[in-house]
């Protein structure tokens, strides 16, 4: 993730807890159109920035990835492991695809995406 390298550490740290409040927000509420807006802007600000889509993608994937293996980890989760993988899973699909609509918005042209994995 060369652009991401360049961006320092304050601003990656504040960045994920932004990811976090916001997945939070929509997990409590159940109203996932809360992280999918903040990753409709958080697209735009990292394409006014000239980050590419893979890049974007790849962090939120990380940021995916690091939420659910938090959030497992805590013992009061206990019997909630399914609900839990569910919700995350779907509130960061949803974000995924907007990340992935709005670069095609903003740039002009389809954005091709590979499948995590």
């Amino acid at each position: 993730l060369p652009t991401y390298q360049k961006i320092p550490l304050e601003e990656l740290t504040w960045g994920a807890r932004q990811t976090y409040h916001h997945l939070k927000s929509a997990v409590r509420t159940r109203e996932r159109a809360l992280f999918k807006a903040y990753c409709a802007e958080l697209a735009e600000h990292r394409f006014a920035q000239g980050f590419s889509v893979d890049e974007v993608m790849d962090i939120v994937q990380l940021e995916h990835e690091t939420c659910l293996r938090v959030l497992l980890d805590d013992p009061r989760v206990g019997g909630l492991e399914d609900a839990l993988h569910e919700t995350v899973n779907m509130a960061f699909r949803l974000g995924v695809d907007q990340v992935q609509d709005t670069f095609e918005q903003l740039s002009g042209q389809f954005v091709p995406i590979e499948p995590p994995g």
